[in-house]
């Protein structure tokens, strides 16, 4: 095949698609695209329209159902229906939303055909209607009703309202500060009589037409409560008061109902809200209110509204602040103690509490009063958060109470804390507190029978006020918690914890028992040697000329009260020589208790002998002489 040939065949085949391409614009141009609604472009808020479009003229050879389709601003309408018989595509638009203008589009075939623009008109649907009567004077008052716009702002100019109170139009017009509320206002006369409901119908007009809107109000719902110019403030049974003179606005005087904000001066950040209820007499001259259960001794700032008890009726405004103070009193509760908040050491049992806020100490001044249920121990020491009990009977359980106490007495009533006999208190204790990282590890008890968890205490410096939380864990994360003090007391479910356990406590586990042990019998030894050795000193002769000593009775010292020793040590014999200066010295102890150790008295030597502790006191009563020699038993 020449080239000539191949040029005539290439020809041929753009002239046969020139006419394809004619021959397909013709056909569409034979589509003649029209677009209506039901509504004619004049739509409203809320409700529903269906759209139009048909393609007329069109051929039967094309796929109408297809190429026909319709955009609402450019996206295309889905659940369309097409009527093949009529070449007509119709959608529904339902849930219209209020607008200035819009459009809808008929395409064919992907190219746009026809556009209509549309407006969707505001509904009558007003939600805060409200009105209310205004008393200007004795003769005169207002009625004054309020709403907000249905339009949007575009369609302002073309809108209008007019409110009727059965016959009687009122004045309606835009509200200066809110241009999108609207106030319509009348005046009646102040004597007449109010009825106990009354009937408001609002029209709204538009282009599309007028709707209306109908509103019943009870004579309650229309009735703000006033406020006098002035108020009075009283103490009545120990509680402030304060008394407005009476304006009767309704003639069957109804409960008030008063809402109530108190802000105590010392504290501002705090705000306790209250509500009251009053039922005013038809006599009363006076609308009196008092706030009980307030902490004592206290300023607080009042800001209080109020309405009449029915359902709708409008709060008045605001009074303005005013202030009351409140007398001393006892302390409204006592302090809670710390679960397991108890810790004993060297016979002496130490228990922990929360101490109130100063908001509730309701006097100047608060301290707290502990005994115990046996009533044998007082506590020897009391602090802002803990007691002491000197020579606690750790073989029984005993109950520990605490009161707050302030000039004007005790609370009312008293927390309680169980405290378990003591005997395996060391075993029972968490052992082994490490703080590394911020993380507080410790191990079991020596007795983990029964063991459920532990509690985990925290305590800061500036308040010194503990607390604590539970966990089952062998750790805990203090990061962020501030704490100055932590411990650790072990939770058992037969209630016989060992107590806590302080992070700078030292090691105080069973073991020591034994070296206590030990070492009482090496004392043991070492005294019967000694009195071996007295006994044969005293057999020695010793020849003095006469007449260098006078001569002297030898006297019996009198024998001393066997002390207690350390519970599991028989106590020994007591013997005439002693031996405290052989009692080994104790490493000091750094532990820091909270808040209390500070304040700690120093103890004078006489003291600490007199202090028991885990070693046996082999002592007699001055068997030593002044001159530093041991004196000898007496003749036989």
């Amino acid at each position: 095949m020449g080239l000539g040939t191949r040029l005539s065949w290439l020809f041929a085949a753009a002239i046969l698609f020139m006419a394809m391409a004619s021959v397909r614009t013709e056909i569409k141009s034979q589509c003649d695209m029209v677009a209506w609604d039901s509504n004619e472009t004049q739509w409203r808020q809320g409700g529903e329209v269906e759209v139009f479009c048909q393609c007329r003229n069109g051929s039967s050879d094309l796929d109408m159902e297809h190429m026909v389709t319709i955009e609402l601003e450019d996206h295309q309408l889905k659940n369309t229906e097409f009527d093949s018989k009529n070449a007509t595509m119709k959608v529904k638009l339902v849930a219209l939303t209020q607008t200035w203008i819009r459009s809808y589009q008929c395409l064919f075939d992907g190219v746009l055909r026809q556009a209509n623009y549309f407006r969707v008109y505001a509904l009558l649907n007003v939600k805060d209607f409200k009105c209310q009567y205004i008393r200007f004077d004795e003769t005169k008052t207002n009625i004054t009703c309020t709403f907000t716009r249905a339009e949007g702002k575009t369609l302002t100019e073309l809108t209008n309202y007019e409110l009727m109170m059965k016959s009687t139009r009122l004045d309606c017009q835009t509200n200066e500060e809110n241009t999108k509320q609207i106030i319509c206002t009348v005046n009646i006369n102040s004597n007449d009589i109010k009825p106990k409901i009354m009937n408001f119908r609002l029209t709204m007009f538009d282009t599309l037409g007028n709707q209306t809107q109908d509103f019943n109000l009870t004579q309650f719902e229309m009735t703000m409560l006033e406020w006098p110019t002035e108020h009075k403030t009283f103490t009545y049974n120990n509680h402030p008061c304060v008394s407005w003179n009476r304006k009767p606005v309704v003639k069957d005087s109804p409960a008030i109902k008063w809402d109530v904000q108190l802000q105590p001066v010392k504290y501002p950040n705090l705000v306790r809200s209250l509500t009251l209820f009053t039922k005013p007499q038809p006599k009363d001259t006076t609308d009196t209110i008092c706030f009980e259960n307030l902490e004592g001794n206290q300023k607080f700032n009042v800001l209080v509204k109020r309405r009449i008890n029915e359902t709708g009726a409008p709060w008045s405004k605001h009074y303005h602040e005013f202030a009351v103070q409140t007398e001393s009193k006892p302390p409204d509760r006592p302090p809670k103690f710390l679960p397991l908040g108890y810790r004993y050491k060297d016979q002496e049992l130490t228990v922990y509490w929360e101490p109130l806020k100063e908001l509730e100490w309701n006097a100047p001044h608060l301290e707290y009063f502990v005994n115990s249920k046996s009533n044998r121990l007082k506590a020897s020491k009391v602090g802002k958060n803990f007691a002491v009990f000197g020579k606690w009977n750790y073989k029984k359980p005993d109950t520990v109470f605490l009161w707050s106490k302030n000039e004007k007495g005790l609370s009312a009533e008293w927390s309680r804390l169980e405290v378990p006999e003591l005997t395996d208190a060391m075993n029972r204790k968490a052992q082994n507190l490490t703080l590394a990282d911020n993380i507080l590890t410790w191990e079991k008890p020596v007795d983990d029978e029964n063991l459920n968890g532990y509690f985990f205490y925290f305590c800061n410096g500036t308040d010194e006020v503990c607390h604590s939380n539970y966990t089952t864990k062998l750790e805990y994360n203090v990061t962020g918690l501030g704490a100055i003090h932590k411990a650790v007391a072990a939770k058992y479910s037969d209630h016989k914890s060992g107590g806590m356990k302080w992070l700078s406590d030292r090691e105080d586990t069973a073991n020591i028992r034994y070296v206590e042990g030990i070492i009482a019998l090496l004392v043991l030894g070492a005294a019967f040697l000694g009195a071996r050795k007295l006994k044969d000193m005293s057999k020695i002769g010793v020849s003095v000329p006469p007449g260098l000593l006078l001569p002297r009775t030898p006297s019996v010292p009198e024998l001393a009260e066997p002390s207690q020793p350390y519970a599991g040590v028989p106590h020994p014999k007591t013997l005439f020589f002693n031996l405290i200066n052989m009692e080994p010295i104790e490493p000091a102890d750094e532990h820091i208790e909270p808040e209390h150790m500070e304040e700690e008295t120093s103890m004078t030597v006489a003291e600490q002998v007199a202090q028991p502790s885990g070693y046996v006191m082999m002592n007699a009563v001055n068997p030593t002489l002044c001159n530093g020699y041991i004196k000898p038993s007496p003749p036989r």
